[in-house]
């Protein structure tokens, strides 16, 4: 058993150092995301001012919300996006229950009107099409550029 408990401790040593000398690849994609999608949303009269990576908020119930990338448009919208290297239909869901209390977290925004993204680079089965049928904006990878937009009606997305 003491063995086993070595092992796993080297391990976890390694894969710290790992960590540090090459980001895990959703912290790469987070960054390419916050990067790249601020004349996608443009096109679509969303107008980018400034973004903000890895923002978490915890309370001391332990409740903890956390969003990888929130964009802040010039005029009154924001527009969190969850990213992931590949969707799955319980990643929207547990994705949307957390929104329902960001407002309440993130007091500076709850004059705004939140809309909300899932980035990935694949979308298992059709999580893709779950997600926008649930108004949320997808951002896929695409060959012309890191993400491609699918746009959603005005009347279809998902505000809170």
């Amino acid at each position: 058993m003491e063995e086993l408990n070595d092992k796993k401790t080297e391990d976890d040593t390694w894969q710290k150092i790992f960590d540090q000398l090459f980001p895990p690849w959703n912290r790469i994609l987070e960054s390419v995301t916050n990067l790249s999608t601020f004349s996608l949303f443009d096109k679509i009269g969303i107008e980018i001012d400034h973004t903000f990576q890895e923002a978490w908020f915890g309370d001391r119930e332990r409740q903890v919300i956390g969003a990888d990338v929130i964009m802040v448009s010039t005029t009154s919208d924001v527009v969190v996006v969850n990213v992931k290297t590949d969707v799955k239909y319980d990643d929207v869901d547990d994705f949307l229950k957390q929104m329902e209390n960001f407002k309440e977290r993130f007091r500076e925004f709850k004059d705004k009107t939140v809309y909300v993204a899932v980035a990935a680079i694949k979308f298992d089965g059709s999580s893709d099409i779950y997600a926008k049928k649930n108004g949320v904006f997808v951002l896929r990878a695409n060959s012309e550029s890191v993400f491609k937009l699918d746009d959603l009606p005005e009347e279809q997305r998902r505000k809170y």
